[in-house]
């Protein structure tokens, strides 16, 4: 337990950006299930939609440090993959 008051008042900042930053990956877990969905349906323009949705919303996180950019890069791949797979069969 810190014992200084910078000490302390650091411990409450990082517990509550450990939180927010949970919040945010739990969120990017929902909207990936969202996706999962639309390549299940097969619904290319919804999925369009959605992919320019996450792709915001991965270069805010990465930009912020939530999570790195590598997986940014690399979910964004996956995810412009599926899409263009999709749309080719539809």
């Amino acid at each position: 337990m810190p014992s200084r008051k910078a000490s302390i008042k650091d411990a409450r900042k990082s517990k509550k950006r450990t939180e927010h930053n949970l919040l945010q990956k739990k969120a990017f877990k929902k909207e990936e299930k969202k996706i999962d969905v639309l390549v299940a349906e097969k619904n290319a323009t919804e999925l369009r939609k959605q992919f320019n949705v996450m792709v915001s919303h991965f270069d805010k996180a990465a930009a912020k440090g939530i999570i790195h950019r590598n997986k940014a890069a690399r979910k964004k791949a996956q995810l412009a993959k599926t899409l263009a797979k999709l749309s080719v069969t539809a």
